[in-house]
């Protein structure tokens, strides 16, 4: 080979090595260009994914409290539900019960009057008893030595002196009253009377105070004779 092809194919081969250093440098360049996108392009995509995690997490919860809130909107709307269903049911029954009412202050009313009028009647007869009672207070009372006192519970008191003779001023007494059965009663008797239950039965029976009033004294009588 002759030089000058020896000097133009070195040539070629100097021009063709540099070409190919520098596509080979483009080609590096290239390659990191690559390189570097992937690495951000990588790392954007896992910050990404990270985010995302996130949000779908949030998401769930947020899904879960939805969940719950509206289970507890159910369980309210039933319960106003129910609530609604018994005001009606309980507003159905309002006429059944003022009828019943009605019938109970009717019942009511009827009973009242009835004891108005048994009330009416007892207070009639006890006022008859004591009339009775005082006509034989200011018979007996002169001549029978007899004085009355009230105690201090409402209940009559009749004393009698001029029994024993010997001690004319010497107090015999009984206490009376009409009890809530409008029946006569003895609460005390000084000195006591054997027979005083009999002579009870005998002053409700026949309501002759007077006969009772004497027969009490009769039998003071008796205890000193």
């Amino acid at each position: 080979m002759n030089p000058t092809a020896v000097v133009k194919l070195d040539e070629y081969l100097q021009k063709a090595r540099k070409h190919f250093e520098q596509w080979n440098e483009e080609q590096l360049r290239f390659l990191n260009h690559i390189k570097e996108s992937h690495f951000t392009m990588s790392k954007d995509l896992q910050e990404k994914a990270v985010s995302l995690a996130q949000r779908e997490k949030q998401l769930l919860e947020t899904a879960e409290k939805i969940s719950e809130r509206l289970d507890s909107e159910k369980q309210e709307i039933e319960a106003v539900m129910a609530g609604i269903s018994q005001l009606k049911s309980k507003q159905e029954m309002i006429p059944e019960k003022k009828t019943k009412l009605k019938e109970e202050l009717e019942n009511q009313s009827s009973l009242l009057k009835s004891r108005q009028r048994a009330f009416s009647e007892i207070n009639e007869t006890s006022q008859q008893k004591y009339a009775n009672l005082r006509n034989a207070i200011r018979t007996y009372e002169n001549c029978l030595g007899l004085r009355l006192e009230r105690t201090e519970d409402g209940r009559i008191a009749f004393i009698f002196t001029h029994i024993n003779q010997q001690v004319p001023e010497r107090e015999y007494s009984f206490c009376i009253f009409v009890d809530e059965n409008d029946h006569y009663q003895v609460e005390s008797c000084t000195p006591p009377v054997k027979d005083i239950t009999v002579l009870l039965e005998k002053l409700n029976r026949d309501e002759d105070l007077s006969r009772f009033i004497l027969s009490i004294r009769k039998r003071f009588q008796a205890m000193v004779s």
